[in-house]
């Protein structure tokens, strides 16, 4: 682990376990990374309030936070070092599109640096993922946004049936924007050109580091381009096959502590 100056993990399927908490093993090797001198940069696509109470309650003070997929990057004192996202005329746009083309099939979630707009906070979709991020939404949809509000993520929770339609409906309709899938219910669109690999390029712009002195860790399909940026590439063995095929190594699941593991055997390395 001498070479990896940073490291990048997803946190929903990587870093916590199927109950939404983070083991004890998985916070210590977090921790002792960040001792050993290596920046450690949870990468999601949730938004940084739905990722703080993670951080508080693990002791992990001193993590960098890269949100909405690559949307925005905030360092270890809060600060934010990078944003890309879009305006609410495209917002409105892409959200609209949905609605009128599935209906109630996927509820939308439009994100900023400090807001986390929704139709209804009682869509039980809406309620689900409050609960699992320990965030409130406010109503109020992408009409809620300010003109100078910057997007840096729409989320579509959407009907498991639906997914893979919401999501290649929004490829043929705004081509240019960065659409993927995140579980099998979960659609996240973000702007052009940002993915996960986002974080990564600027985290090392940041530090002043290559990629090459990278590792990453990820299990679904919106991390491909992450372990694409990254040095070392790890797959969860939860991972879908897409991400196991990207890997140089695969550790255990996350409910085994493939995190701990991993980062146990970059040190040997």
């Amino acid at each position: 682990m001498a070479a990896i100056k940073a490291l990048f993990s997803d946190i929903d399927g990587t870093a916590i376990r199927s109950d939404h908490t983070m083991s004890k093993a998985v916070a210590r090797s977090f921790r002792d990374c960040m001792d050993r001198g290596c920046t450690v940069v949870l990468a999601s696509s949730r938004s940084p309030q739905g990722m703080m109470p993670l951080v508080r309650s693990n002791g992990l003070e001193g993590v960098w936070i890269s949100a909405y997929g690559g949307g925005l990057l905030v360092d270890e004192c809060g600060r934010t070092l990078a944003e890309h996202g879009f305006g609410r005329a495209l917002a409105l746009s892409i959200v609209q599109f949905v609605e009128e083309r599935f209906g109630d099939a996927a509820a939308a979630g439009v994100y900023t640096a400090q807001h986390w707009y929704v139709k209804s906070r009682k869509d039980p979709r809406i309620a689900r993922e409050e609960r699992i991020v320990q965030t409130t939404s406010q109503e109020g949809g992408p009409e809620a946004l300010e003109e100078d509000e910057t997007v840096g993520k729409i989320l579509f929770i959407c009907r498991p049936e639906a997914t893979l339609s919401v999501r290649d409906a929004l490829r043929q309709r705004f081509g240019a924007l960065h659409v993927s899938t995140s579980s099998d219910i979960l659609v996240e669109v973000n702007a052009a050109g940002i993915s996960k690999a986002t974080a990564v390029a600027d985290v090392c712009s940041n530090l002043g580091i290559a990629p090459a002195e990278t590792a990453a860790i990820g299990d679904a399909a919106n991390d491909l381009p992450m372990l694409d940026a990254a040095g070392i590439a790890i797959a969860m063995g939860n991972a879908v096959p897409a991400v196991k095929e990207k890997a140089d190594f695969v550790c255990g699941t996350n409910d085994e502590d493939g995190v701990a593991e991993a980062c146990a055997r970059l040190w040997r390395s």
